[in-house]
């Protein structure tokens, strides 16, 4: 088998600290997480990008190109076609929404068609999320919430909720807007925060039982809202001191005190 090139290098319009940080959370969770959980990742991420797909291109300029280099053994391959995409002037609303959506589009389709193997789609779906968040600083929304306001919810499934009320009533003594979220299922919660407007979320996460539905809703999260801003805490957090890159997460908390402190910087960053 080649050897693929993963080299990480300055490329023009992409944030490179983010792509490195990016593609070593995802090596985390190649090595930590069971293959049916990195395939049900996978998913996540082609199936919420495609949904987001916006039809504005003519199917004569469907992203074959794109597709093609996410499936090459060069990391860098659709790394300099998106470089070239911004180069020429195409806005990054349309890369992400039309080109970077298309893509996962296409892939999708292919993987139901069972056109690719798991091991290939699982691969270039990485990509993407890498190439996804090296563009993210470029969209924030037009307006954001200058006020403290957060949004905080346990892993989709987890039933010890004890932890995040308490903390969450004591955001709200501290003089907090907190949205509290409890007992929604996976498609629940994105669907619902898709409603509010919000920058920050908090999400408790209690066991490692936790960690698959952790970094799935947080890679949702990063798909459908990119500019918000994650923090994790829980007992996980003392347990597995690597949760941090695993979900991608902005910061974590192990108390209230810590929890304050992160999401005050959060909020000013």
């Amino acid at each position: 088998m080649n050897k693929r090139r993963t080299e990480t290098a300055d490329v023009p319009g992409l944030d490179r600290d983010n792509v490195a940080r990016v593609r070593d959370a995802i090596e985390a969770v190649r090595t930590t997480l069971p293959q049916d959980s990195v395939n049900t990742l996978a998913r996540e991420v082609l199936s919420r990008l495609a949904g987001r797909a916006q039809g504005t291109r003519s199917s004569a300029q469907r992203p074959i190109s794109l597709v093609e280099a996410l499936l090459q053994n060069d990391d860098l391959a659709v790394m300099r076609i998106v470089s070239r995409l911004i180069a020429r002037g195409e806005p990054i609303e349309d890369v992400y929404l039309v080109h970077l959506a298309g893509a996962a589009r296409e892939l999708g389709a292919m993987w139901n068609d069972d056109r690719l193997p798991s091991q290939q789609v699982t691969l270039a779906a990485g990509r993407i999320y890498s190439i996804m968040r090296g563009i993210s600083p470029h969209l924030k929304p037009a307006a954001q919430r200058s006020d403290r306001h957060a949004v905080f919810a346990p892993v989709p499934g987890n039933r010890h909720i004890l932890g995040v009320k308490m903390v969450a009533d004591l955001f709200r003594h501290d003089g907090w807007q907190i949205d509290l979220l409890l007992c929604r299922t996976h498609e629940e919660l994105i669907c619902e925060l898709s409603k509010i407007d919000y920058g920050l979320l908090g999400i408790s996460v209690a066991t490692r039982g936790d960690l698959a539905g952790a970094t799935r809703l947080a890679s949702a999260v990063r798909v459908t809202a990119p500019h918000v801003r994650i923090l994790l805490s829980g007992a996980i957090v003392q347990i597995e001191p690597d949760i941090a890159r695993l979900c991608d997460a902005d910061a974590v908390a192990t108390d209230f005190e810590s929890a304050r402190r992160e999401l005050e910087e959060l909020r000013n960053a």
